[in-house]
């Protein structure tokens, strides 16, 4: 059994637990309380003591090697769970091919001014080091993870906390919540036609207006087959966009849909179950 592994949230989750944020209440007279370790735990320490003061917050890091320290031992703990010893990581590549295809919003646009970790360059490259991969070709990780997802089949299983990988065939494991998924090819087509019209706010794809997952599951999950969910798809993007409707359901298409093959598309994939 191969694991598939996404590196990069396991990059972004082990070089945030080198980050501590604390925080701290002061009075204007300059008392201070402090500090705790969430404010929630700072809010019940104050209640009925004072009802006038000021919150702060710092961030603390702890020293590079911490965060190099809860990578491996993530690592080794993933494979112990899943019983194997083989696997691959896959790190994004630093520029997406979608962002050429977003039109209507900037693709990851409303992550512009959030802060990696202190010791994500780090990690990355210890994570490198350690037999990593670059995805290719402006890939992100979870299309390489779709690829090899796709080629290894039964062989492998995809570890990730990202639901978005849902859409592809196979065995998936979430590695924070210890549980497994089996996704068969009904149910990926079905969450991949969900996001499609609800899009995905993570990621800055806005989809169809007034449509959330809950509904588009509700309005997807009675089709038929494959292609009478792209009908379905099709008659509510019309009644959206009009005439623009086919390039808009494109666009969004391109955004969500993770490759299956070094050569897919969400194009080619349309195409197919629309004609």
């Amino acid at each position: 059994m191969i694991a598939l592994i996404d590196g990069d949230i396991l990059c972004y989750r082990c070089a945030f637990a080198a980050e501590k944020t604390k925080y701290l209440a002061t009075r204007f007279e300059g008392e201070m309380w402090g500090p705790f370790d969430s404010h929630k735990d700072m809010k019940e320490y104050l209640v009925g003591q004072l009802s006038d003061y000021t919150i702060w917050s710092r961030k603390e890091v702890e020293p590079e090697e911490l965060a190099i320290q809860a990578t491996q031992a993530t690592l080794q703990s993933i494979l112990n769970k899943l019983g194997t010893d083989s696997y691959e990581i896959y790190l994004s590549d630093t520029f997406s091919f979608r962002e050429k295809f977003a039109t209507t919003a900037r693709y990851k646009g409303n992550r512009d001014g959030q802060a990696r970790p202190v010791h994500y360059g780090v990690v990355r490259e210890a994570l490198l080091r350690d037999g990593a991969c670059t995805c290719p070709d402006q890939l992100e990780a979870d299309d390489m993870l779709g690829i090899r997802g796709t080629g290894l089949g039964s062989e492998c299983v995809i570890v990730s906390i990202d639901k978005d990988l849902l859409q592809i065939p196979g065995r998936h494991f979430n590695w924070v919540t210890d549980t497994y998924t089996e996704i068969d090819g009904r149910e990926g087509s079905l969450r991949l036609g969900c996001q499609i019209l609800s899009g995905d706010a993570t990621d800055n794809v806005p989809g169809l207006s007034g449509i959330g997952e809950v509904k588009a599951r509700k309005y997807l999950e009675g089709s038929t087959s494959t292609r009478d969910m792209v009908s379905r798809i099709k008659e509510l993007y019309k009644a959206q966009r009009g005439e623009q409707s086919e390039q808009y359901l494109l666009e969004q298409g391109t955004m969500v849909y993770i490759l299956r093959h070094r050569t897919d598309s969400f194009k080619t994939w349309y195409e197919k179950h629309a004609a």
